[in-house]
């Protein structure tokens, strides 16, 4: 059963200290968005990257009961889960079970909130999934309000065969190949169509997309 907590606005814009500031534009949820440091913006990369991940809010809430008090990196909401992302800062990472008071683990047991410690070791996303997700993104941010329907879904059946995103520019030339592209990407995003080379080589017009 899905838990009734839904978040949607940050509980904290507070930016900690010495953090580079990122402001994005997020399709998952059509809301911009402020991240702080780098490790959380390749979170939330990997949660645009995660189709079965369909709701998301940035530091949704405060671990209240720690002093000093600990903001909550992400909430995500898939279809019948929703899960709390802690991602853990240097003096943290030696002892996981400490990162998170025990009235914290018991509240978010009772709220159906599954508690997800990420390490600092360990990358959401490969360097080329970043990168590549980095470029959908922006496509998507950027070309959201011009992009056609049918335009879409005509990409979708061309992708039914594996495609070179160059070919797939050829075979709509008479539409703005920077729209094309948005399509494909919105495809992508969606996760009806998969280019198996995404998480270990760079986005070019050589590499195939094919429909799920």
């Amino acid at each position: 059963m899905l838990p009734e907590l839904r978040f949607q606005t940050p509980k904290s814009n507070r930016r900690p200290y010495g953090s580079h500031r990122f402001d994005v534009w997020s399709p998952k949820i059509g809301r911009r968005l402020t991240l702080f440091g780098q490790r959380s913006l390749r979170a939330w990369v990997a949660i645009e990257a995660d189709p079965t991940i369909v709701e998301f809010c940035e530091r949704p809430l405060a671990i209240e009961s720690q002093k000093p008090s600990r903001v909550i990196d992400f909430w995500v909401r898939r279809a019948t889960l929703a899960e709390l992302w802690l991602l853990l800062r240097a003096p943290e990472a030696g002892g996981k079970d400490e990162a998170v008071s025990p009235a914290f683990r018991e509240w978010s047991r009772k709220h159906g909130l599954s508690l997800c410690l990420l390490p600092l070791e360990e990358p959401a996303l490969s360097d080329a999934q970043f990168r590549n997700w980095g470029t959908v993104l922006r496509y998507l941010a950027a070309n959201r309000r011009l992009l056609q329907e049918d335009l879409v879904a005509g990409v979708r059946v061309a992708c039914r065969d594996a495609v070179a995103l160059g070919t797939l520019e050829q075979r709509f030339q008479h539409h703005d190949p920077i729209l094309v592209r948005t399509a494909l990407f919105r495809l992508v995003h969606q996760g009806v169509v998969h280019a198996p080379e995404f998480a270990h080589a760079s986005l070019d017009p050589l590499m195939r997309f094919k429909a799920a």
